[in-house]
Parts: C-alpha cells; sequence; structure tokens
C-alpha cells in the first residue's frame, strides 16, 4: 500500500531535473553579469588612469610656461608665482578628485545593479523550488488519495 506511484516519481525527476537546470541557468547568467562588471569597471578605471596621466602632463607644461613667462617678466620664485603655480596644481588635483568620484559612483552603480540580479536570480530559484515542492506535494497526494479507494 505505501510507495510512490510511477507518475509521481516521474514528475518528481523532471521536476529535480528542471530545478538543476534553472539553478545552472541562473549561476551562468550571474557569472555573465559579473564579467560584464567586471569588464566595465576596469574600462571606467582604464579611462581615468589616461585623464589623469593626460592631466597631469597638461599641469606641467602649464607650469614650465608659467615658469617661464614669469622669468620673462623678471619674477622669481617666492609669493604670487609660488602661489600661481600652486593654483594650478591645486586646480588639476580637484578635478582629477572629482573624476575619481564620479567614477566611484559608476562602478558602484554597476556593482549594485550586479547585486541586484544576483539576488533577483536567487528568488526566482528560491519561488521556482517553492512551486516544485507544493506541486510535488499535491501529485503526492492525489496518488495517494487513489490508492486509497
Amino acid at each position: 500500500m505505501g510507495g510512490i506511484d510511477p507518475a509521481t516519481a516521474l514528475f518528481a525527476v523532471k521536476t529535480g531535473i528542471g530545478l538543476i537546470q534553472q539553478r545552472q541557468q541562473a549561476r551562468a547568467q550571474n557569472a555573465a553579469a559579473a564579467a560584464v562588471a567586471q569588464s566595465q569597471t576596469q574600462q571606467i578605471r582604464r579611462a581615468q588612469e589616461i585623464r589623469e596621466r593626460q592631466r597631469r602632463e597638461q599641469l606641467r607644461r602649464a607650469l614650465a610656461s608659467q615658469r617661464a613667462s614669469f622669468g620673462a617678466q623678471g619674477i622669481g620664485r617666492g609669493g604670487s608665482a609660488d602661489a600661481v603655480l600652486k593654483g594650478l596644481s591645486d586646480e588639476t588635483e580637484r578635478r582629477i578628485g572629482d573624476e575619481r568620484g564620479l567614477n566611484d559612483l559608476r562602478i558602484g552603480d554597476i556593482n549594485f545593479g550586479l547585486e541586484r540580479r544576483r539576488r533577483r536570480n536567487l528568488l526566482e530559484l528560491s519561488s521556482a523550488r517553492n512551486r516544485a515542492a507544493f506541486n510535488l506535494l499535491g501529485k503526492g497526494l492525489q496518488s495517494f488519495s487513489l490508492l486509497e479507494r
């Protein structure tokens, strides 16, 4: 009298296989999304490095030009000349810092989207497992009631 009828057993096997496939698909989607996020992050960081190097090279040229201009005017080091040069340097560093801050926000948004996707996949997989368990329970109850008749 005890036991599982073949239809219920087949349903359980199919359900298990479906869940395994869904888990594998979710893992593959998560891995692909992580790879895209990593690539985007690397592109942002690389572009940032290039722009910082360009800004610092531009600053070096501006400082050299300004020093030459001061020298041509007979203005030596110290006082206002140093203040002007320091102002150019400070402005460049502020711009670099601002860009880093924006890039950090962009990368944070990328990582947030990745985490949101991972959680959604996990939630969908969990929901599928729960539905499968209830369907299997329902099938088992149906076969149990048929055996009692």
